[in-house]
């Protein structure tokens, strides 16, 4: 397709396009246009025209001027609101003091303890899907979204999906794939709401969590999965008196249960496929595997260090949320420039994590880049996104992604058989799925 009008550059730095969000641009790979747009150094684009603008942030500051500095004057963009048609009002799309209630009530789901016990869970799901992995031929992503939604079933809602994986998925599927059709966030939104296929979807959903929460409140089991943790928790700023009502519950496991296994199931898909290509990190972290024991497996985040820098190497380069946005509730100045109220204001992890300013070589896949960058946090790497809004479930990623990495890279030998496309849809995923052979190593 043809490039997108640009209306002409403004001072600071800002490049002014002809369309309505990052979604909206005039081509199938949005992701590759805003590099180049963003390649002559422009700080910020500037897309939309009218009462609704909409702005796209490239400088580090800028972001933590969003996230963090200004967290309380914005609230979710209209992509994520419009899917609250699927998720109800959980994590995700709440705002506000209701919000910050969740957090407080949902975070006893990710303590540190609680993650041991999922990471248990996880062992035992990659062990059981090795010799399931083992075919002649594999779609990657398929595979690794069966296997984090079967680790989703037992962590999030205490019940092996087995017999529900297939509906579940299907479920799943049908939503965002009529999130990708409607394309929330390029338009107001309002028909993602009414369309049947996703209410549909919620419905399947919500028959199957409200279920399970009826028979964990019936059976009073203290499971160590977070559906226990959320029917038990009671929020310590009301003393102990306010809980989380059951429909409350319901939204916050399917949020969980939706952000718990697409974007990490991309990842772990598309580190899988730079693996493909690079045997020479595949047998270092064989290496890694075999000088740490099988006890690196409960321990992936201190005893895998090599590994999870392959991991982070690939959500660099391959950010599942690849562009997110807040929608202004006061005016904020940023480095080059004030946005009003009812702006939206958009990052794109994908053209920051990409960028020559903040990374050398920034297109080669260089997992060693991380062993001698500055620690601590930096909004130049930002997958998860950052203050009071990130994401919650951002070490369980990491322990997932990590471990699920480094068992099958021990376990099988596997080559990728057809490039790979990739689709700039809600997440960033593969387009029509990773074909490759699998073998079992000797």
């Amino acid at each position: 397709m043809s490039a997108p009008a640009v209306l002409g550059a403004r001072p600071r730095s800002i490049l002014e396009v002809a369309a309505q969000s990052a979604l909206a641009l005039p081509t199938r790979n949005p992701g590759a246009m805003l590099r180049r747009l963003t390649r002559d150094g422009r700080e910020t684009i500037r897309m939309g025209r009218g009462r609704r603008r909409v702005f796209l942030l490239t400088e580090p500051d800028d972001v933590r001027t969003l996230l963090v500095t200004h967290a309380g004057d914005v609230h979710k963009g209209p992509g994520v609101q419009a899917t609250s048609a699927l998720l109800g009002q959980g994590l995700l799309t709440s705002e506000g003091a209701a919000h910050a209630r969740a957090r407080r009530l949902v975070g006893a789901a990710f303590s540190p303890t609680q993650l041991d016990a999922y990471t248990a869970v996880m062992v035992e799901e990659v062990q059981a899907s090795i010799e399931r992995l083992a075919a002649a031929s594999v779609d990657l992503h398929a595979e690794m979204t069966r296997l984090t939604l079967l680790i989703v079933g037992r962590t999030i809602l205490g019940a092996r999906l087995d017999d529900h994986a297939d509906e579940v998925r299907t479920a799943l599927q049908t939503a965002l794939t009529e999130f990708v059709r409607l394309r929330p966030g390029a338009r107001a939104g309002a028909e993602v709401v009414t369309s049947g296929r996703i209410v549909e979807a919620r419905g399947r959903l919500l028959a199957l969590v409200t279920r399970l929460v009826a028979e964990r409140r019936a059976s009073g089991a203290d499971g160590r999965d977070a559906l226990s943790t959320l029917v038990a928790a009671r929020d310590p700023e009301s003393g102990g008196a306010d809980r989380l009502t059951d429909a409350e519950i319901a939204d916050e496991v399917i949020t969980l249960m939706v952000a718990g296994h697409e974007t990490t199931a991309n990842a772990i898909a598309f580190c899988l496929w730079q693996l493909s290509s690079r045997p020479d990190l595949a047998e270092r972290i064989r290496a890694e595997v075999d000088e740490a024991g099988d006890a690196s497996w409960l321990d992936p985040r201190g005893r895998l260090p090599f590994t999870r820098r392959v991991v982070q190497e690939t959500i660099r380069l391959f950010p599942p949320a690849w562009v997110f946005g807040r929608s202004l509730d006061a005016p904020i100045a940023f480095g080059g420039f004030e946005a009003s109220p009812g702006d939206v204001v958009g990052v794109s992890p994908w053209v920051i994590h990409r960028s020559a300013r903040w990374y050398d070589e920034p297109t080669v896949f260089d997992p060693d880049r991380w062993e001698c960058r500055p620690g601590g946090l930096r909004y130049d790497f930002v997958p998860f996104g950052a203050g009071p809004r990130g994401c919650i479930g951002e070490q369980f990623a990491w322990i997932e992604a990590t471990l699920i990495v480094a068992m099958l890279t021990r376990a099988l030998d596997i080559t990728v058989t057809r490039p790979v496309r990739l689709e700039f849809t809600v997440t960033l995923r593969p387009r029509r799925g990773i074909a490759a052979s699998a073998r079992r190593r000797s």
